[in-house]
Protein backbone atom coordinates (compact mmCIF):
# COMPACT_ATOMS: atom_id res chain seq x y z
CA UNK A 1 0.00 0.00 0.00
CA UNK A 2 1.36 3.27 -0.77
CA UNK A 3 0.83 6.93 1.13
CA UNK A 4 -1.19 9.21 0.07
CA UNK A 5 0.79 12.25 0.05
CA UNK A 6 4.07 10.86 -1.29
CA UNK A 7 5.26 7.31 -3.43
CA UNK A 8 6.84 5.71 0.08
CA UNK A 9 5.33 2.41 1.56
CA UNK A 10 2.37 3.37 3.55
CA UNK A 11 3.51 2.25 7.42
CA UNK A 12 0.14 2.56 8.98
CA UNK A 13 -3.85 3.57 8.17
CA UNK A 14 -5.78 6.64 9.45
CA UNK A 15 -8.07 5.90 11.93
CA UNK A 16 -10.26 8.91 10.54
CA UNK A 17 -10.30 9.37 7.07
CA UNK A 18 -8.56 5.67 6.57
CA UNK A 19 -5.52 7.68 4.19
CA UNK A 20 -2.85 4.51 4.32
CA UNK A 21 0.35 6.73 5.28
CA UNK A 22 3.90 6.32 5.91
CA UNK A 23 5.93 7.98 9.13
CA UNK A 24 6.84 10.91 7.15
CA UNK A 25 3.30 12.35 6.91
CA UNK A 26 1.77 11.58 10.11
CA UNK A 27 2.08 10.06 13.55
CA UNK A 28 -1.55 8.28 15.47
CA UNK A 29 -3.06 10.43 11.96
CA UNK A 30 -2.12 11.33 9.15
CA UNK A 31 -0.89 14.56 8.35
CA UNK A 32 -4.64 15.99 6.35
CA UNK A 33 -6.18 15.35 9.98
CA UNK A 34 -3.86 16.20 12.20
CA UNK A 35 -3.86 19.62 10.51
CA UNK A 36 -4.93 22.87 13.14
CA UNK A 37 -6.60 24.50 10.03
CA UNK A 38 -8.85 21.42 9.66
CA UNK A 39 -10.24 21.78 13.54
CA UNK A 40 -11.61 25.17 13.29
CA UNK A 41 -15.48 25.54 12.20
CA UNK A 42 -16.05 26.98 9.42
CA UNK A 43 -17.25 30.54 8.23
CA UNK A 44 -20.69 29.54 8.12
CA UNK A 45 -20.53 28.24 11.39
CA UNK A 46 -18.76 31.25 12.67
CA UNK A 47 -20.77 33.47 11.19
CA UNK A 48 -23.87 31.83 12.64
CA UNK A 49 -22.26 31.97 16.22
CA UNK A 50 -21.55 35.53 15.91
CA UNK A 51 -24.73 36.77 14.79
CA UNK A 52 -26.11 34.75 17.54
CA UNK A 53 -23.91 36.61 19.98
CA UNK A 54 -24.86 40.11 18.91
CA UNK A 55 -28.37 39.37 19.08
CA UNK A 56 -28.86 37.79 22.02
CA UNK A 57 -26.45 41.14 23.55
CA UNK A 58 -29.07 43.84 22.03
CA UNK A 59 -32.11 41.33 23.61
CA UNK A 60 -30.62 41.86 27.03
CA UNK A 61 -29.65 45.58 26.56
CA UNK A 62 -33.91 45.87 25.57
CA UNK A 63 -34.57 43.88 29.15
CA UNK A 64 -32.31 45.97 30.71
CA UNK A 65 -33.78 49.40 29.24
CA UNK A 66 -37.33 48.34 29.45
CA UNK A 67 -37.99 45.30 31.56
CA UNK A 68 -41.72 43.49 30.54
CA UNK A 69 -44.59 44.43 33.31
CA UNK A 70 -45.02 42.23 36.10
CA UNK A 71 -47.80 39.25 34.80
CA UNK A 72 -51.16 39.32 37.03
CA UNK A 73 -51.21 38.03 39.84
CA UNK A 74 -47.64 37.94 40.12
CA UNK A 75 -47.17 41.27 42.01
CA UNK A 76 -44.88 42.50 44.70
CA UNK A 77 -47.43 45.09 45.94
CA UNK A 78 -47.84 45.20 49.72
CA UNK A 79 -51.62 46.60 50.63
CA UNK A 80 -51.45 48.77 53.28
CA UNK A 81 -53.79 47.31 56.57
CA UNK A 82 -56.94 48.99 57.29
CA UNK A 83 -57.03 50.92 60.58
CA UNK A 84 -59.36 49.52 62.78
CA UNK A 85 -60.16 49.78 66.70
CA UNK A 86 -60.30 46.84 68.00
CA UNK A 87 -64.53 46.48 69.47
CA UNK A 88 -64.56 45.78 73.05
CA UNK A 89 -66.55 42.00 73.80
CA UNK A 90 -69.37 42.73 76.05
CA UNK A 91 -69.46 39.22 77.12
CA UNK A 92 -66.00 39.60 78.67
CA UNK A 93 -65.07 39.28 82.62
CA UNK A 94 -62.92 41.78 83.75
CA UNK A 95 -59.93 40.06 86.01
CA UNK A 96 -60.97 41.17 89.40
CA UNK A 97 -57.47 42.40 90.01
CA UNK A 98 -58.63 45.34 87.33
CA UNK A 99 -61.82 45.96 89.31
CA UNK A 100 -62.44 49.10 90.81
CA UNK A 101 -63.15 48.89 94.58
CA UNK A 102 -66.46 49.23 95.41
CA UNK A 103 -67.28 52.29 97.45
CA UNK A 104 -70.19 52.94 100.41
CA UNK A 105 -71.67 55.84 98.39
CA UNK A 106 -73.93 55.42 95.91
CA UNK A 107 -74.09 58.19 93.52
CA UNK A 108 -77.22 58.37 91.63
CA UNK A 109 -76.68 57.97 87.70
CA UNK A 110 -78.11 61.33 85.84
CA UNK A 111 -80.72 61.39 83.47
CA UNK A 112 -80.55 61.36 80.62
CA UNK A 113 -81.11 65.11 78.49
CA UNK A 114 -82.91 65.67 75.61
CA UNK A 115 -79.73 68.60 74.29
CA UNK A 116 -78.59 66.82 71.14
CA UNK A 117 -74.69 66.05 71.34
CA UNK A 118 -73.00 67.69 68.64
CA UNK A 119 -72.14 65.56 65.60
CA UNK A 120 -67.97 65.89 65.55
CA UNK A 121 -66.79 67.38 62.17
CA UNK A 122 -65.22 64.44 59.67
CA UNK A 123 -61.14 65.04 59.70
CA UNK A 124 -59.88 64.71 56.60
CA UNK A 125 -58.33 61.33 57.19
CA UNK A 126 -54.54 60.90 55.92
CA UNK A 127 -54.39 59.74 52.15
CA UNK A 128 -53.81 55.58 52.15
CA UNK A 129 -49.80 54.96 50.94
CA UNK A 130 -49.06 51.47 49.54
CA UNK A 131 -45.89 50.02 49.85
CA UNK A 132 -43.91 48.12 47.32
CA UNK A 133 -40.78 45.50 47.64
CA UNK A 134 -38.24 46.29 44.72
CA UNK A 135 -38.01 43.58 42.76
CA UNK A 136 -35.25 42.93 40.55
CA UNK A 137 -35.14 45.28 37.51
CA UNK A 138 -37.35 47.89 38.73
CA UNK A 139 -36.24 51.10 38.32
CA UNK A 140 -37.91 54.59 40.22
CA UNK A 141 -39.73 55.25 36.38
CA UNK A 142 -40.46 51.64 36.18
CA UNK A 143 -42.85 52.09 39.15
CA UNK A 144 -44.00 55.15 38.97
CA UNK A 145 -45.57 53.45 36.11
CA UNK A 146 -46.98 50.68 36.99
CA UNK A 147 -48.96 53.08 39.65
CA UNK A 148 -49.51 56.10 37.80
CA UNK A 149 -48.02 58.45 39.45
CA UNK A 150 -44.58 60.45 39.09
CA UNK A 151 -41.10 58.83 39.71
CA UNK A 152 -39.71 61.97 41.65
CA UNK A 153 -43.15 61.73 43.90
CA UNK A 154 -42.13 58.71 45.45
CA UNK A 155 -38.63 59.62 45.03
CA UNK A 156 -39.48 62.39 47.20
CA UNK A 157 -42.08 60.98 49.64
CA UNK A 158 -39.17 58.16 50.28
CA UNK A 159 -36.72 61.04 51.36
CA UNK A 160 -34.33 59.59 48.34
CA UNK A 161 -33.21 61.42 45.25
CA UNK A 162 -34.12 59.67 41.71
CA UNK A 163 -30.20 59.23 41.02
CA UNK A 164 -30.33 56.61 43.99
CA UNK A 165 -30.47 53.39 43.73
CA UNK A 166 -32.61 51.00 44.63
CA UNK A 167 -32.02 47.69 46.32
CA UNK A 168 -33.95 44.71 46.00
CA UNK A 169 -36.14 43.93 49.00
CA UNK A 170 -36.11 47.65 50.20
CA UNK A 171 -39.57 48.50 50.97
CA UNK A 172 -40.97 52.03 48.92
CA UNK A 173 -44.03 54.13 49.76
CA UNK A 174 -45.84 55.21 46.57
CA UNK A 175 -48.46 58.21 46.74
CA UNK A 176 -52.30 57.97 46.01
Amino acid sequence: MQCYACENEAAEQCPRCANPFCAEHGTGLCARCEDPTRTTPSTTVFRFALLGLVFASVLALWLIVRPPDLPEGSSSIVQPLPTQQPTPDPTATVPASETPPLSAEVTPTPEPTDTPTPTPEPTEAPPERLEYVVEEGDSWFGIAEIFGVEASEIAALNGRALEDFLSIGETLLIPQ
